[in-house]
């Protein structure tokens, strides 16, 4: 997995580039892992401390993007 990260007003943005074949499904991410792992358990922690969390499937893998705030600059999103 690579990545890379730039600042926004008020938010900090970090992009990430997974490699593989599978695409999460549409729902992943926004419940708590079950009791056995997941291959995309991670989604869900990700979704509860980001202010916005976008998934593209890309020809070679994932493309995510998260953008997530400061304390100080969470009333300006």
């Amino acid at each position: 997995m690579r990545g890379c990260a730039w600042e926004e007003p008020g938010i900090v943005a970090r992009g990430l580039f997974a490699t593989g074949p599978a695409a999460p499904p549409a729902w992943a991410g926004f419940a708590p892992p079950g009791v056995r792992a997941g291959p995309f358990d991670g989604l869900w922690l990700m979704r509860s401390l980001c202010e916005s969390v976008e998934i593209r499937t890309v020809d070679t893998g994932l493309r995510l993007r998260l953008r997530y705030s400061g304390k100080k600059n969470a009333e300006r999103i």
